[in-house]
């Protein structure tokens, strides 16, 4: 399957400097979620419960105050990097909070239950940075449908109604793809207009 275009159409430089803006968010969130199994687990230590209730704790506990700092710190350094600045830094915690945290939980929910639950803290950082990959991965192309989806809108609200037929089939694709995963986007008509001939 093809790379979504705000991907697909990047110079070589810009690609360079996209995987290196990645692999430092890559960086930064393995040193991040090292120091936090590290906190957790002494704090359940010291909390002295048994093996099933420290981990369903401390996945509750990451669920409820690590991911939602994450996903803010994520959105808001991936902005930093892109060289964006902290206002649109904080615009784009503002539009992608919410879908982020709850595509996180839905991922990291599950599965640091299995993390906390059999995976000693030693290894820990290594096997959820495996998982992180391709986690990451799928952060990247989310990252680049939602900024597709919000370039094709913009260009078709200005172009005003009467342009509304008069985007490129990539925008058309890109817009399906984009409103197939948010359900609750409202769209007056089930299908889009295909552009003419």
């Amino acid at each position: 399957k093809a790379p979504p275009p705000a991907i697909s159409k990047k110079s070589e430089d810009d690609m360079l400097r996209f995987l290196v803006n990645w692999a430092m968010l890559g960086v930064i969130d393995g040193v991040c979620t090292h120091e936090w199994y590290g906190f957790i687990q002494g704090v359940a230590d010291d909390a002295q419960v048994g093996k099933v209730a420290e981990a369903f704790a401390m996945t509750l506990t990451s669920s409820l105050l690590y991911t939602p700092v994450y996903c803010a710190g994520f959105l808001a350094l991936l902005s930093l990097l892109e060289g964006r600045g902290w206002q649109a830094a904080t615009e784009r915690v503002r539009l992608d909070l919410r879908e982020l945290f709850a595509k996180t939980t839905k991922v990291w929910g599950p599965t640091n239950l299995l993390l906390f639950g059999l995976v000693p803290l030693h290894l820990r950082t290594v096997v959820s940075m495996a998982i992180h990959y391709v986690f990451l991965v799928g952060l990247a192309l989310w990252d680049a449908a939602a900024r597709d989806s919000r370039d094709a809108l913009s260009r078709t609200a200005a172009a005003g109604p009467e342009g509304a037929n008069a985007g490129s089939m990539s925008d058309m694709l890109n817009l399906r793809v984009a409103t197939a995963f948010k359900p609750d986007l409202k769209v007056e008509s089930p299908d889009l207009p295909l552009p003419e001939a």
